[in-house]
């Protein structure tokens, strides 16, 4: 749903973002607030008129060639094709910071009529009126494939082969394997459209290419027909694979075991085939295939292991997940894959709160440098926390802390301070717990820390701390600050990204969303994005009150956030990290349930930030993800109730309700009730039933379900900086 409560940008739309002193940046003019408007009403044809009118008879140039521009792509888009063409080619002038997009739809519109050779001529020089566009690989597709339609293939051949970067593009491939298709080359037309459906498989040019494939598969035969490369098929099936789409990179491995059954990359296939059926849950279907060593490509055979490592812990057979363990660690003791193994079985264990069983293989890895020898480090100290092994808890975490900048280091300074008061260092710990709060203010660890500092009563600093507890305080003095926040976090700050931005911002000043957020991705394919540009970003949607998208942009530009207090960055960052949709929606249904409302926010930032028709795959709905048998029993009133959970205030309504039961069913402990409301209640009390923890922070840290365990700690911490923003008022930091 798109919130169109501004029918124009503000200050970051005027330039605010892009220039000192929220002058407009130099070189990208805005469209009038009068254009805005008319833009805005000439998304439906009625609108069209008054847009003309405005056109015709504005003096100001630019202003003219946006209108027109406005008019005939919408005219475009309804398909009335020489209409766009004529209001086009009156946008495309050289004033006009869109004359790329004008000349590009011109084109296509020309196309779209039946005139492939016009708009063939009219993109021939494209590269030369606009050297800087970010839609000239497009165009000299659009071109290619007008010269093809037009029967000029070895012309658009031509043109193609001058381009150095056709394999980098997928719409280039689509338009040389079109080329070639028509010439007669139908082999070679095979290959371009199998690298575009390999190399760039989530592309919308994968799809196309797939169809024109099988065409192709049936016209020529088998015996002439050439399935891709084994390196194609790897690069399509890993590429997915990465992304979690299991089900097209099975295929596509399957495909390939079948096409070369004696390809080098066979065992590299069938494990990869593995994690795809594990990803689907069949564990089973997983098991075949994996039986037999690959002898003759040991770090495959290692993963192969590994795997089954997987494959046996998601059937609940820990006996044989053991064996395998054992016999990775005998025969590739050193191999990457032995140490996701023995972490895969630690957190196998742990998720049976089975501690000993988990501390054995955490003991075999702790030792390494991998990430995975980090973790390890970090719940062994843990686990002698919890069973009450105090020096050797304190002589882990004291270890762990040791590399500051390791994950788990806030956790870390709190239970030290815990265990400095259990034995009775209350300075110690209050020293420890002083510097948890100061240096991670928004973490939850840090939120715990200042309530510990809050309970404890002023003590006397003695002459010397005591010989066990002094070196730790010394040792969280070597905790580094964090850095200072990047200047780009004030709107006011004078932009390093030249124009990249400049087209979206005007486009979205017009409208034209999807065409923005279309060229956006063109923007942001280049890999070295600045997180400056996600940071903009997160203005623009946020001023269209596209919260969802905005909240996961600038999380995204500024991750580690928590670090910093509100006293060093500037309000308006806070405001849209944790902005405040429906609050008076939330605020009502939590008090009336006795909720506190920021924990609600908190919560629904974590399950939906702020998106009313967000569907999980468990079919749960909207901003508080509930799903439509909780709102209603009955079988018969769920459809209904599914469409009802788009609303905000019957979702809130049942949400809050929901939560309320499970705070009330755990005694008013939040860690429990989010805990229960994520993974559901059954989990909660088996970890209550099998553990005796000694406060909530315990219980959060020993969720053996990372993602619940994350969630817990977030929407927690979330609430706190909610409770701050909305009700107690903090200073915050200046923009320069």
């Amino acid at each position: 749903m798109r919130f169109r409560n501004k029918i124009f940008l503000m200050a970051f739309l005027s330039g605010a973002a892009f220039a000192p002193g929220g002058g407009a940046a130099q070189g990208t003019p805005a469209a009038s607030p009068k254009l805005r408007s008319l833009a805005f009403q000439a998304q439906e044809p009625s609108g069209w008129v008054a847009l003309r009118r405005y056109a015709a008879t504005v003096d100001a140039p630019v202003g003219k060639a946006l209108a027109y521009f406005v008019l005939g792509y919408r005219e475009y888009q309804a398909e009335r094709y020489a209409d766009a063409e004529h209001d086009l080619k009156r946008a495309a002038v050289a004033a006009s910071p869109l004359a790329d997009f004008a000349d590009f739809y011109r084109a296509a519109a020309l196309r779209a009529a039946g005139q492939p050779g016009e708009a063939a001529g009219q993109l021939a020089d494209f590269a030369g009126r606009h050297p800087q566009s970010a839609l000239r690989a497009e165009a000299l597709a659009l071109r290619a494939q007008c010269l093809t339609d037009s029967g000029e293939w070895e012309r658009a051949l031509q043109v193609l082969a001058t381009e150095p970067a056709v394999e980098e593009c997928p719409s280039l491939l689509l338009a040389r394997a079109r080329a070639l298709q028509r010439a007669g080359r139908s082999e070679e037309a095979v290959g371009s459209f199998e690298q575009a459906y390999c190399l760039f498989p989530t592309s919308p040019q994968a799809a196309d290419a797939e169809r024109e494939l099988d065409k192709l598969r049936t016209a020529l035969g088998g015996a002439r027909f050439r399935e891709p490369s084994p390196e194609l098929l790897t690069t399509r099936a890993e590429t997915l694979l990465a992304r979690e789409r299991h089900r097209e990179a099975l295929r596509t491995l399957e495909t390939a075991l079948e096409a070369y059954p004696k390809s080098p990359n066979v065992a590299r296939w069938k494990v990869g085939r593995a994690r795809c059926l594990l990803g689907l849950r069949r564990s089973e279907d997983a098991l075949d295939g994996l039986e037999s060593s690959f002898a003759g490509d040991p770090e495959m055979d290692a993963e192969r292991l590994a795997t089954l490592v997987d494959a046996y812990a998601q059937r609940g057979n820990p006996e044989s997940m053991r064996l395998i363990i054992e016999q990775l660690g005998a025969v590739y003791p050193h191999s990457d894959a032995n140490a996701q193994a023995l972490a895969r079985a630690g957190s196998y264990y742990r998720r049976l709160s089975d501690w000993k069983s988990a501390q054995l293989f955490y003991e075999k890895l702790a030792n390494g440098k991998t990430l995975e020898a980090e973790e390890a480090r970090w719940q062994l100290g843990w686990m002698a926390y919890l069973d009450h092994r105090d020096d050797e808890a304190r002589s882990a975490l004291v270890s762990y802390v040791s590399d500051p900048v390791t994950r788990h280091v806030p956790d870390a300074l709190y239970w030290l301070g815990r265990l400095a008061e259990s034995n009775g260092a209350v300075v110690e710990a209050d020293a420890i717990f002083k510097t948890l709060a100061a240096r991670y203010p928004h973490n939850y660890f840090g939120g715990r820390a200042a309530e510990r500092l809050k309970a404890h009563k002023p003590g006397v600093e003695p002459e010397s701390l005591s010989h066990v507890w002094a070196p730790v305080v010394d040792l969280t003095k070597l905790i580094p600050p964090a850095p200072p926040p990047p200047p780009w976090l004030c709107p006011t700050y004078p932009s390093t990204l030249g124009e990249a931005l400049d087209a979206v911002v005007l486009l979205e000043s017009l409208s034209l969303t999807k065409l923005a957020e279309s060229h956006l991705k063109v923007v942001r394919s280049d890999q070295a994005t600045p997180p400056e540009l996600d940071m903009a970003l997160g203005r623009i949607e946020a001023e269209h009150g596209e919260v969802p998208r905005s909240v996961l942009a600038v999380v995204k530009a500024f991750p580690r956030y928590e670090d910093y207090g509100f006293s060093r960055i500037p309000r308006g960052f806070w405001e849209l990290l944790y902005p405040h949709p429906f609050w008076g929606i939330v605020r009502k249904e939590s008090k009336a349930r006795g909720l506190d409302p920021s924990l609600v926010m908190g919560l629904i930032r974590q399950e939906s930030a702020f998106n009313p028709n967000a569907v999980s795959p468990a079919n749960a709905r909207g901003l508080m993800q509930v799903l439509p048998e909780t709102a209603s029993p009955r079988r018969s009133g769920r459809r209904w109730a599914a469409r009802r959970l788009a609303n905000a205030s019957y979702n809130v309504h049942f949400g809050s309700s929901y939560l309320q039961k499970l705070i009330q069913d755990y005694n008013g402990v939040p860690e429990y009730a989010l805990a229960a409301y994520h993974a559901g209640k059954g989990h909660v009390d088996e970890w209550l039933a099998r553990n005796s923890f000694q406060e909530p922070a315990q219980f959060l840290e020993s969720i053996p379900i990372p993602a619940t365990r994350i969630y817990v700690e977030h929407v927690l911490r979330d609430a706190r900086v909610y409770h701050d923003l909305l009700e107690a008022g903090p200073a915050f930091g200046k923009c320069p």
